[in-house]
Protein backbone atom coordinates (compact mmCIF):
# COMPACT_ATOMS: atom_id res chain seq x y z
CA UNK A 1 0.00 0.00 0.00
CA UNK A 2 1.27 3.60 -0.59
CA UNK A 3 -0.07 7.43 0.23
CA UNK A 4 1.30 10.19 -1.40
CA UNK A 5 0.40 13.98 -0.72
CA UNK A 6 0.07 15.65 -4.60
CA UNK A 7 -0.44 18.95 -4.40
CA UNK A 8 -3.40 20.29 -6.23
CA UNK A 9 -3.42 16.69 -8.40
CA UNK A 10 -4.48 13.49 -8.88
CA UNK A 11 -2.25 11.24 -10.77
CA UNK A 12 -3.37 7.47 -12.41
CA UNK A 13 -1.03 4.86 -10.99
CA UNK A 14 0.96 1.96 -12.73
CA UNK A 15 -1.23 -0.74 -13.04
CA UNK A 16 -3.95 0.30 -10.75
CA UNK A 17 -7.66 1.22 -11.50
CA UNK A 18 -8.74 5.33 -12.50
CA UNK A 19 -9.14 6.95 -9.67
CA UNK A 20 -12.71 8.70 -9.34
CA UNK A 21 -12.72 12.62 -10.21
CA UNK A 22 -11.52 14.57 -7.24
CA UNK A 23 -13.58 16.75 -6.26
CA UNK A 24 -12.04 20.27 -5.89
CA UNK A 25 -13.17 23.54 -4.09
CA UNK A 26 -15.49 26.22 -6.25
CA UNK A 27 -13.86 28.81 -7.60
CA UNK A 28 -14.01 32.00 -5.82
CA UNK A 29 -16.14 34.94 -7.54
CA UNK A 30 -14.62 37.60 -8.74
CA UNK A 31 -15.84 41.11 -9.64
CA UNK A 32 -13.95 43.94 -11.77
CA UNK A 33 -15.42 47.17 -10.24
CA UNK A 34 -16.35 49.86 -13.02
CA UNK A 35 -14.18 52.65 -11.45
CA UNK A 36 -11.15 50.57 -11.55
CA UNK A 37 -8.61 50.92 -14.36
CA UNK A 38 -7.81 47.61 -14.79
CA UNK A 39 -4.22 47.79 -14.68
CA UNK A 40 -2.72 45.70 -11.90
CA UNK A 41 0.34 47.67 -12.19
CA UNK A 42 -1.06 50.80 -11.59
CA UNK A 43 -3.70 49.16 -8.85
CA UNK A 44 -0.44 47.81 -6.81
CA UNK A 45 1.37 51.05 -7.08
CA UNK A 46 -1.60 52.73 -5.43
CA UNK A 47 -1.88 50.43 -2.33
CA UNK A 48 2.04 49.97 -1.82
CA UNK A 49 2.52 53.71 -1.45
CA UNK A 50 -0.56 53.83 0.90
CA UNK A 51 0.98 50.76 2.47
CA UNK A 52 4.44 52.29 3.10
CA UNK A 53 3.26 54.98 5.17
CA UNK A 54 1.79 52.77 7.32
CA UNK A 55 3.49 52.79 11.12
CA UNK A 56 5.38 49.54 11.93
CA UNK A 57 3.47 46.65 13.02
CA UNK A 58 4.45 45.99 17.00
CA UNK A 59 7.82 44.57 17.12
CA UNK A 60 9.47 43.28 20.20
CA UNK A 61 10.49 39.11 20.83
CA UNK A 62 8.16 36.67 18.65
CA UNK A 63 6.08 36.32 15.93
CA UNK A 64 3.09 33.87 15.15
CA UNK A 65 2.05 32.73 11.30
CA UNK A 66 -1.02 30.97 10.47
CA UNK A 67 -2.53 29.96 7.40
CA UNK A 68 -4.31 27.41 6.11
CA UNK A 69 -3.66 24.81 3.02
CA UNK A 70 -5.30 22.68 0.67
CA UNK A 71 -4.00 19.64 -1.16
CA UNK A 72 -5.58 16.75 -2.56
CA UNK A 73 -4.18 12.93 -1.23
CA UNK A 74 -3.82 10.45 -3.48
CA UNK A 75 -3.98 6.31 -1.87
CA UNK A 76 -3.63 3.44 -4.01
CA UNK A 77 -3.78 -0.26 -2.48
CA UNK A 78 -4.94 -3.65 -3.56
CA UNK A 79 -9.08 -1.81 -4.17
CA UNK A 80 -7.43 0.90 -6.39
CA UNK A 81 -6.63 4.53 -5.89
CA UNK A 82 -8.76 6.87 -3.86
CA UNK A 83 -8.60 10.50 -3.53
CA UNK A 84 -9.35 12.87 -0.32
CA UNK A 85 -9.25 16.47 -0.26
CA UNK A 86 -7.39 17.04 2.77
CA UNK A 87 -7.57 20.91 4.46
CA UNK A 88 -4.60 21.58 7.09
CA UNK A 89 -4.32 24.49 9.27
CA UNK A 90 -0.75 25.47 10.40
CA UNK A 91 0.31 27.84 13.49
CA UNK A 92 3.79 28.99 13.81
CA UNK A 93 5.28 30.66 16.95
CA UNK A 94 8.74 32.05 16.41
CA UNK A 95 10.92 33.80 18.98
CA UNK A 96 14.35 35.13 19.33
CA UNK A 97 15.97 31.35 20.01
CA UNK A 98 13.02 28.73 19.47
CA UNK A 99 10.54 28.28 16.54
CA UNK A 100 7.63 25.95 17.16
CA UNK A 101 5.19 24.94 14.10
CA UNK A 102 2.00 22.70 15.10
CA UNK A 103 0.32 20.82 12.00
CA UNK A 104 -3.34 19.71 12.40
CA UNK A 105 -6.03 18.85 9.78
CA UNK A 106 -8.93 21.15 9.62
CA UNK A 107 -12.27 18.60 9.67
CA UNK A 108 -10.64 17.02 12.90
CA UNK A 109 -10.60 20.31 14.86
CA UNK A 110 -7.42 21.46 17.60
CA UNK A 111 -7.48 17.92 18.90
CA UNK A 112 -5.08 16.62 15.93
CA UNK A 113 -2.35 18.92 16.12
CA UNK A 114 1.14 17.62 15.82
CA UNK A 115 4.24 19.25 16.64
CA UNK A 116 6.89 19.29 14.43
CA UNK A 117 10.85 20.07 14.71
CA UNK A 118 11.45 23.01 15.28
CA UNK A 119 11.67 25.43 11.97
CA UNK A 120 15.25 26.66 11.69
CA UNK A 121 14.99 30.77 13.51
CA UNK A 122 16.25 33.19 10.53
CA UNK A 123 18.54 35.95 11.04
CA UNK A 124 18.80 37.92 7.83
CA UNK A 125 16.32 40.49 7.20
CA UNK A 126 13.93 40.32 4.79
CA UNK A 127 14.72 43.34 1.85
CA UNK A 128 12.26 46.39 1.40
CA UNK A 129 12.35 47.23 -1.84
CA UNK A 130 11.07 45.27 -5.08
CA UNK A 131 14.94 44.40 -6.62
CA UNK A 132 16.54 43.46 -3.71
CA UNK A 133 13.76 41.37 -2.73
CA UNK A 134 13.51 39.71 -5.90
CA UNK A 135 17.58 39.33 -5.88
CA UNK A 136 16.79 37.92 -2.18
CA UNK A 137 14.30 35.23 -3.14
CA UNK A 138 16.03 34.39 -6.17
CA UNK A 139 18.65 32.39 -3.69
CA UNK A 140 16.59 29.57 -2.92
CA UNK A 141 13.24 30.09 -6.16
CA UNK A 142 15.33 30.83 -9.07
CA UNK A 143 11.97 31.09 -11.13
CA UNK A 144 10.90 33.86 -8.75
CA UNK A 145 10.13 36.31 -12.11
CA UNK A 146 7.61 34.20 -13.46
CA UNK A 147 3.98 33.23 -11.61
CA UNK A 148 4.80 30.13 -10.73
CA UNK A 149 7.88 30.64 -9.25
CA UNK A 150 6.39 33.63 -7.73
CA UNK A 151 4.06 31.53 -6.38
CA UNK A 152 6.48 29.51 -4.71
CA UNK A 153 8.64 31.98 -3.46
CA UNK A 154 5.96 34.10 -2.06
CA UNK A 155 4.14 31.16 -0.26
CA UNK A 156 7.49 30.13 1.46
CA UNK A 157 7.90 33.93 2.44
CA UNK A 158 4.59 34.86 4.26
CA UNK A 159 5.10 31.36 6.09
CA UNK A 160 8.19 32.29 7.57
CA UNK A 161 8.30 35.80 8.35
CA UNK A 162 5.87 38.51 9.62
CA UNK A 163 6.37 41.29 6.94
CA UNK A 164 6.84 45.25 7.85
CA UNK A 165 4.65 47.53 6.11
CA UNK A 166 7.60 49.27 3.70
CA UNK A 167 8.20 44.61 3.17
CA UNK A 168 4.63 44.19 2.06
CA UNK A 169 5.20 47.21 -0.12
CA UNK A 170 8.20 45.69 -1.83
CA UNK A 171 6.24 42.06 -2.04
CA UNK A 172 3.63 44.24 -4.25
CA UNK A 173 5.64 45.70 -6.44
CA UNK A 174 7.38 42.44 -7.25
CA UNK A 175 4.11 41.07 -8.05
CA UNK A 176 3.37 44.10 -10.07
CA UNK A 177 6.12 43.25 -12.52
CA UNK A 178 5.27 39.78 -13.04
CA UNK A 179 4.77 39.04 -17.32
CA UNK A 180 1.36 38.92 -18.12
CA UNK A 181 -0.77 40.11 -14.97
CA UNK A 182 -4.26 41.20 -14.27
CA UNK A 183 -6.68 42.61 -12.17
CA UNK A 184 -9.08 39.60 -11.59
CA UNK A 185 -11.18 42.01 -9.10
CA UNK A 186 -12.83 42.26 -5.80
CA UNK A 187 -13.14 38.99 -4.11
CA UNK A 188 -14.22 37.44 -0.76
CA UNK A 189 -11.65 35.19 0.25
CA UNK A 190 -11.87 31.81 1.70
CA UNK A 191 -11.48 32.87 5.32
CA UNK A 192 -14.48 35.76 4.34
CA UNK A 193 -12.39 38.44 4.14
CA UNK A 194 -12.65 40.90 0.95
CA UNK A 195 -9.41 41.53 -0.66
CA UNK A 196 -8.21 42.48 -4.32
CA UNK A 197 -7.19 39.84 -6.52
CA UNK A 198 -4.65 39.84 -9.31
CA UNK A 199 -3.54 36.88 -11.49
CA UNK A 200 -1.26 35.53 -13.95
CA UNK A 201 -1.09 32.26 -16.40
CA UNK A 202 1.60 29.99 -16.82
CA UNK A 203 2.14 26.25 -18.36
CA UNK A 204 5.90 26.30 -16.13
CA UNK A 205 3.93 23.46 -14.66
CA UNK A 206 3.03 21.41 -18.00
CA UNK A 207 -0.22 22.60 -17.89
CA UNK A 208 -1.60 25.55 -18.41
CA UNK A 209 -2.10 27.34 -14.96
CA UNK A 210 -3.76 30.53 -13.02
CA UNK A 211 -1.97 31.92 -9.87
CA UNK A 212 -3.72 34.16 -8.28
CA UNK A 213 -2.74 36.55 -5.10
CA UNK A 214 -5.55 37.97 -3.07
CA UNK A 215 -4.30 41.41 -1.73
CA UNK A 216 -5.88 43.26 1.20
CA UNK A 217 -6.92 46.90 0.24
CA UNK A 218 -5.88 48.91 3.17
CA UNK A 219 -2.81 46.79 4.99
CA UNK A 220 -1.05 45.60 1.78
CA UNK A 221 -1.21 41.73 3.50
CA UNK A 222 -1.27 38.99 1.48
CA UNK A 223 -4.62 37.11 2.60
CA UNK A 224 -4.11 33.91 -0.15
CA UNK A 225 -3.20 32.20 -3.61
CA UNK A 226 -5.28 30.26 -5.88
CA UNK A 227 -3.57 27.89 -8.25
CA UNK A 228 -6.36 26.48 -11.11
CA UNK A 229 -5.89 24.50 -13.83
CA UNK A 230 -7.17 26.56 -17.21
CA UNK A 231 -7.43 24.42 -20.14
CA UNK A 232 -6.82 21.11 -19.66
CA UNK A 233 -5.67 18.44 -16.89
CA UNK A 234 -3.51 16.52 -18.48
CA UNK A 235 -3.32 13.17 -17.05
CA UNK A 236 -4.85 14.47 -13.97
CA UNK A 237 -8.10 13.41 -12.72
CA UNK A 238 -9.61 16.53 -12.19
CA UNK A 239 -12.20 18.78 -13.92
CA UNK A 240 -11.61 21.81 -16.23
CA UNK A 241 -11.56 24.35 -14.77
CA UNK A 242 -10.54 23.44 -11.65
CA UNK A 243 -9.22 24.96 -8.50
CA UNK A 244 -6.41 22.57 -7.78
CA UNK A 245 -4.70 24.60 -4.93
CA UNK A 246 -5.31 27.78 -2.35
CA UNK A 247 -3.09 28.53 0.61
CA UNK A 248 -5.26 31.07 3.11
CA UNK A 249 -3.09 33.12 5.41
CA UNK A 250 -5.14 34.23 8.58
CA UNK A 251 -2.54 35.84 11.21
CA UNK A 252 0.29 37.53 10.94
CA UNK A 253 1.35 39.35 13.71
CA UNK A 254 4.71 40.35 16.12
CA UNK A 255 4.08 40.57 20.19
CA UNK A 256 6.35 41.99 22.51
Amino acid sequence: MAAVLVSGAVYAWPGGTPAARAATPPPLIYHLPANSSADPATELEAIARRVETLPTDGGGGSTHLRWREWALWTRTDSGGTSSKVVPEEFDLLRTSTTATLKRFLVDQGPGSATQQPAVTTLQDKTPASPDGLRTWLQATTPGVTGPAGAAEAVHDLVTQRVLTPEQRAALLRLLAALPGLTTSGDVIDRAGRAGLAFSADSAASGLPTRYTFIIDHASGQLLGQETALTETAGKLNVAIPSVIGYDAYLDARTTP
